[in-house]
């Protein structure tokens, strides 16, 4: 009964073959996109890279708190992301996770030095009618050193 809610030709055990390679490349050309959509600020392009309905679980420690109490978005002007994936997995035809780290700087208010935010995620991609987009992550603060050393 399983088998019959299958699109045909995928039942049996039997399911479309997926070309990870293309798929991650195309992983790494969104994250890219994304990692210069917040270095412009540009809050309308990284929603264009969100399923409806996304939920985003962000790190929730005090230096996290302080950083999103000086935008107006979910970065403040002039800040940057540097997305690291460590894990990159195809899952079927329509989903994916990425697991990695990232590090956010930017510089607060009257203030000369910049900040560096660390945080580990887990992000699981939806291939929509528009592309893969993100469908879920959730980051933490904290980077374990056997996450930061996973390759």
């Amino acid at each position: 009964s399983v088998g019959a809610c299958q699109p045909q030709g995928q039942g049996q055990g039997q399911q479309a073959a997926v070309d990870t390679t293309a798929v991650i490349a195309q992983f790494d050309s969104l994250r890219g996109a994304y990692e210069q959509a917040v270095a412009a600020g540009d809050f309308e392009k990284m929603g264009t890279m969100l399923t409806n309905g996304a939920v985003m679980v962000q790190p929730g420690d005090p230096e996290w708190d302080t950083m999103r109490a000086a935008s107006k978005g979910p970065f403040p002007p002039g800040a940057t992301i540097d997305i690291t994936p460590k894990e990159v997995r195809v899952l079927s035809r329509n989903w994916a996770y990425d697991f990695g780290t990232a590090t956010v700087e930017y510089t607060p208010e009257g203030e000369e030095e910049p900040r560096s935010l660390h945080d580990t995620y887990l992000l699981i991609l939806r291939k929509t009618p528009d592309g893969w987009k993100a469908h879920r992550e959730v980051a933490r603060s904290f980077v374990p050193p056997s996450v930061a050393s996973v390759e």
